[in-house]
């Protein structure tokens, strides 16, 4: 019987496996690729025969594929709907997908229709919930992968953090859980999917500062709120920002510190997790808790303010081409001056004070960030003190030279010693 039960769960495990494989297939057709359906199902031995018919006797997956031969073969830039005779529009040579039936592939509770986003961890499927009919975002582990168990601590932890926030600027999960041995998240769905990163590509210019400053207010609010429930983030950056309309939503707290123990040992300190252009010195060097490991708000403060420095120029505050020299200018330099940018001095002294070194020079919680972007969309005098770059050089140089002074002092003091012992061993020698 237990033979029995194993091999039923290994054939529905298959199946969800299939069913994800084909939405898979199907996305990339989707976006315009031409996707050999037999090259596709040859990466999938073990599953080879069962995918086959699954595609072979999908009507989405046949007529999409038909539909991107005669997209490709055409150097038409515009399609006629033979329905309504209204014009569809090809941007980047892409399918047009007004169209497109969606899938009828159930994952327990929900039935997906297509993917509308992947990523390190896994793929993100447009779903309906059956009770409900409600619209969700469908976060799955990767489908016919092996589930590494820090990708499920990870998804663990996201679920449990969001299941924890409830914050209009913070995206709601609305449920997690398992389905057929797949771990899921369902989430609110973000219509067009924006975040502050695909605007800032799409744009190709910084953000209105003023409009930037409101974003960053919002989601400031927001991780107030989250440093309330004893949340820190540790991973803010434009591409964890959604943009529902003009409102921001905070997402993806997959790395996030949770002051509770069962949840604390999912990452512990010296761990460097994050993007490093966005990540303040502390966390670079791994040291991301206070001594009574209490989490620490100013990190998500200082990775608030590198997102607000990008939305301001158009560019994060340190880049480089090897990540070694990043975390070099994370740690010792200052950002070029956002004024150069035309950034006015007071938000200039607000995203500054937000990136300063240490955590006890910048904000101390993101309520009192909130409030002196309050205090500038007001027309009101900003806490944040002027940045003089003149005198900040200066300190910079002048600490470098001090470091450079204590090692040599420290290197001249072993040579010192070292030379004394020598003598004294040729000495007693003689």
């Amino acid at each position: 019987m237990k033979l029995l039960s194993r091999l039923f769960r290994s054939e529905k495990k298959e199946r969800v496996t299939v069913n994800l494989l084909v939405t898979e297939y199907v996305s990339r057709l989707r976006s315009g690729e031409l996707v050999d359906r037999s090259t596709f199902i040859s990466n999938y031995p073990h599953l080879a025969v069962d995918l086959s018919k699954a595609m072979a006797s999908n009507p989405a997956v046949l007529a999409l594929e038909d539909q991107v031969r005669r997209t490709r073969s055409s150097s038409q830039s515009a399609q006629r709907d033979p329905m309504s005779g209204s014009d569809v529009r090809l941007r980047d040579d892409r399918t047009p997908t007004q169209f497109i039936k969606p899938l009828d592939i159930n994952f327990g509770e929900y039935e997906i229709f297509y993917e509308i986003g992947q990523g390190a961890m896994g793929r993100v499927y447009k779903a309906r919930e059956k009770g409900t009919g409600r619209f969700v975002a469908l976060k799955t582990l990767q489908a016919g992968a092996e589930i590494r168990a820090a990708q499920l601590r990870r998804l663990s932890r996201e679920g449990f953090v969001h299941g924890q926030l409830n914050h209009p600027n913070i995206v709601q999960v609305y449920d997690a859980g398992m389905c057929e041995d797949v771990p899921y998240l369902a989430m609110e769905l973000i219509k067009g999917g924006r975040t502050l990163e695909t605007l800032l590509e799409k744009t190709g210019k910084p953000v209105e500062e003023r409009r930037a400053a409101e974003i960053i207010c919002a989601v400031a609010r927001a991780l107030a709120y989250s440093h309330d429930q004893n949340v820190v983030h540790r991973d803010i950056k434009p591409s964890n920002i959604m943009m529902v309309g003009d409102t921001p939503k905070l997402t993806d707290f997959g790395l996030a510190f949770v002051h509770q123990e069962e949840f604390a040992r999912l990452t512990q300190s010296g761990e460097m997790l994050g993007t490093l252009c966005y990540m303040p010195p502390e966390q670079v060097r791994g040291r991301v808790r206070s001594p009574d490991d209490k989490p620490l708000p100013q990190i998500d403060v200082y990775s608030l303010g590198a997102t607000f420095y990008e939305l301001l120029t158009g560019e994060p505050p340190f880049t480089a081409d090897s990540p070694v020299k990043v975390i070099k200018k994370v740690i010792e330099d200052d950002p070029s001056p956002p004024s150069a940018s035309g950034v006015s001095k007071e938000v200039e002294a607000i995203c500054i004070q937000c990136l300063e070194k240490m955590p006890e020079d910048r904000y101390s919680t993101a309520s009192e960030l909130a409030d002196d972007l309050q205090c500038y969309l007001d027309g009101k005098p900003v806490s944040a003190p002027a940045v003089n770059w003149m005198l900040r050089r200066v300190q910079r140089t002048i600490s470098r030279r001090h470091l450079i002074a204590i090692a040599l002092t420290l290197t001249g003091v072993v040579l010192f010693v070292v030379a004394c012992l020598v003598y004294l061993l040729l000495f007693r020698g003689s």
